[in-house]
């Protein structure tokens, strides 16, 4: 418990101070972080709701599949690639996440060098993608894929792809953006 809820306070960017506020103080939440106290079921719930986190997987570490998938993805975010892998690696996901796990999964591999790995993750991403939008974001990761294979042409038709199915999807802004950057490259 203790170590959950000190990994989910870092990745918020809250003190210790900052998480305990008014309701108790920073050095019983330091002694929860250690260990040393074992909060009540109403500490365990407040303290859930201030973290964004389930209950349940702040108490027990189970039943925590998207806290995973969100601290895998933040984990990107900060070119963690190991990190990533290592947390999700032999990990199941309900049907809603494996999408998001796979696109997590496989972009740490594309960049730890695993690209036969990130393709074939990309492979059954691609089955789960429930839209053109979806689609189009794997696709790009298959198009850098290869590209960082050398496959120049093929990362380029890829590219073009991903495109054309984000605009027939609707995919955010943003997709388009790093598809451009690196068709650029």
């Amino acid at each position: 418990l203790g170590e959950r809820v000190r990994v989910l306070r870092l990745e918020r960017g809250l003190t210790q101070e900052e998480l305990a506020g008014s309701r108790f103080s920073k050095e019983y939440l330091s002694q929860i972080e250690r260990g040393v106290s074992r909060p009540t079921p109403t500490t365990i719930a407040w303290l859930a709701d201030k973290l964004g986190a389930d209950p349940i997987f702040l108490e027990t570490g189970a039943g925590g599949e998207l806290e995973l998938v969100e601290r895998a993805e933040a984990l990107l975010e900060r070119q963690e690639y190991t990190g990533v892998r290592e947390l999700l690696d032999g990990a199941t996901f309900p049907v809603a996440l494996q999408l998001r796990a796979l696109l997590a999964q496989s972009w740490a591999r594309m960049y730890l060098g695993k690209i036969d790995e990130a393709l074939e993750q990309l492979r059954l991403a691609a089955a789960l993608a429930p839209d053109a939008a979806a689609l189009a974001d794997v696709v790009y990761r298959v198009g850098c894929c290869e590209y960082k294979r050398s496959e120049v042409d093929a990362a380029e038709l890829l590219f073009t792809e991903a495109l054309s199915l984000a605009e027939r999807g609707g995919a955010p802004d943003r997709l388009r953006a790093h598809v451009y950057e690196w068709r650029s490259r």
